[in-house]
């Protein structure tokens, strides 16, 4: 598998995709486009959160869907990892003690507004350098990243990936062209681009893709890189 460097050095450009990429004790990111997601990382997300406590928060707080909830602890139900879920800003207290946090899908700014006012961002910093996971799928996808498309415009990030936009149902809602408008606008951002029914780990300093393809796109120019390397 190729290092992030050896990746964005075919495209000439620098290895600062992935934050605190020399700490040693660097966590691992998720990223899922929507749709399905791919047995691959539901494995890998159950398997690391049963080594790391036994635990996995599920955020839900991107939906209004009423049985949001109940569909997300049956689908990540397992017999070895306990499921929470934290669906409004009065749950941020469960974020801690939890190695792995999940974010759901549904409106990114819905989940921006939720937890404006508390201090997730610093946890989450917190918990990535200290090896942590955090992942998401649509929605919780985009939040992952510095600035987030919403409708034909964007909005804040949590910015555990700084200098990024995350696009997400990539090739499915045809949305080349609103990440690429935001990424030409923005100075030394770099654009990722999701499809549906697929995903992407970030995990010392590699990146490996799943399900289908991801696109990288960088500068004025929104040059692009296929991830489908495995």
């Amino acid at each position: 598998m190729r290092t992030l460097a050896q990746l964005l050095g075919l495209l000439l450009i620098p290895a600062l995709f992935v934050p605190s990429l020399a700490n040693e004790k660097e966590g691992t990111i998720v990223l899922v486009g929507g749709g399905e997601i791919p047995p691959e990382i539901k494995a890998y997300v159950q398997q690391f959160s049963k080594d790391n406590g036994n635990k996995l928060l599920i955020v839900t707080a991107a939906s209004s869907y009423p049985a949001v909830q109940e569909e997300q602890i049956s689908y990540w139900q397992s017999d070895d990892v306990d499921i929470s879920i934290a669906h409004s800003s009065k749950d941020f207290s469960k974020f801690s003690g939890h190695r792995s946090v999940w974010f759901s899908g549904g409106d990114q700014k819905k989940l921006y507004e939720t937890f404006k006012d508390t201090t997730i961002k610093s946890y989450l910093e917190e918990l990535y350098t200290s090896g942590g996971l955090i992942g998401g799928t649509s929605a919780g996808c985009s939040y992952i990243g510095e600035v987030m498309p919403y409708e034909e415009s964007s909005m804040y990030g949590i910015g555990l990936l700084k200098n990024t936009v995350i696009d997400q149902h990539f090739q499915k809602r045809n949305r080349f062209n609103r990440l690429q408008k935001i990424v030409s606008e923005k100075n030394n951002f770099f654009g990722i681009g999701i499809d549906e029914n697929s995903g992407i780990i970030i995990r010392n300093s590699t990146i490996k893709n799943f399900g289908g393809k991801a696109v990288i796109i960088k500068g004025e120019k929104c040059q692009t890189l296929s991830l489908k390397i495995m």
